[in-house]
């Protein structure tokens, strides 16, 4: 990466600390082990390390090593991600492919001197593979095979079709949490805070990345609409001012509560 030898030699390969006693330095230790494991410059140098290895299967993609997969048929192919020290490897379901993919790993932890850990990997195929090719592949990389796991960073791993049983663990805590507070003596302010604070921001890290289904939207308009009005499951109360009234902003009459699909729509924007 172009890097100096006076770089190299001056900040990896020599390692010493001070040790501070009274505000003055005492004795220094020189260490022979590297750097270690909370250094700051540790993080960097993984960062860089990274970079090596998603250099190595660009290069392997851009000479046909690694036919990767595509998430539409326009769309450029993916070989990697990275994210910390988390990689996803996408390969098609062939033999040499695999074989090209489990030398370009070998060749970058030998130059690291990293090491894979078995025990946190696993191989996840698409649901039209035989058992068998399963099995076969996960010998010859020596790597588990399974579904893999079901959440990623708090975010479920694979998407399905029926999106409202996938995320109604959401609406299911946000119920929850406001069925406790309704047996507090709680005013209409102290509500509206409650859930501006509380109850709306708890989907803002799910919503920033899926659009959510309208079925969960109307699910949380109403549990919101029922805590602020106090009504609960032994006794139903008046909801004096309809949703699209209070979702309005205070300027205009309103509460200035957030409508779930509205902010859901704008977060993705956001991000688009």
């Amino acid at each position: 990466m172009g890097f100096s030898d006076h770089f190299i030699s001056g900040c990896i390969s020599s390692v010493h600390y001070s040790i501070l006693v009274n505000g003055a330095v005492r004795c220094q230790v020189n260490l022979t082990r590297g750097i270690r494991q909370g250094d700051p410059f540790s993080l960097a140098l993984f960062v860089l390390c990274s970079q090596a290895l998603s250099n190595i299967l660009n290069s392997a993609a851009g000479n046909n090593g690694i036919q990767g997969i595509k998430v539409k048929r326009r769309a450029p192919p993916l070989s990697h991600l990275l994210f910390a020290d988390d990689c996803l490897l996408f390969s098609e379901v062939k033999l040499n492919e695999l074989q090209n993919l489990k030398d370009y790993v070998n060749l970058y932890c030998r130059a690291s001197g990293q090491c894979i850990n078995m025990a946190k990997s696993s191989m996840c195929f698409s649901p039209n593979t035989a058992s068998r090719i399963k099995r076969w592949f996960s010998i010859i990389f020596k790597i588990p095979y399974g579904d893999g796991p079901s959440k990623y960073l708090g975010l479920p791993s694979e998407i399905g079709v029926n999106k409202v049983d996938l995320f109604h663990s959401i609406n299911d805590k946000a119920s929850a949490k406001m069925h406790g507070w309704s047996k507090a003596l709680l005013s209409y302010v102290g509500h509206e805070t409650l859930i501006k604070s509380m109850i709306q921001p708890s989907q803002n890290y799910v919503a920033n990345h899926f659009k959510l289904p309208q079925a969960l939207h109307n699910r949380s308009r109403k549990d919101i609409a029922h805590f602020f009005w106090g009504s609960s499951e032994e006794s139903r109360k008046v909801h004096w001012l309809s949703w699209s009234k209070l979702s309005q902003s205070k300027e205009n009459g309103g509460l200035g509560l957030r409508d779930p699909a509205t902010h859901n729509k704008a977060l993705l924007s956001k991000v688009a």
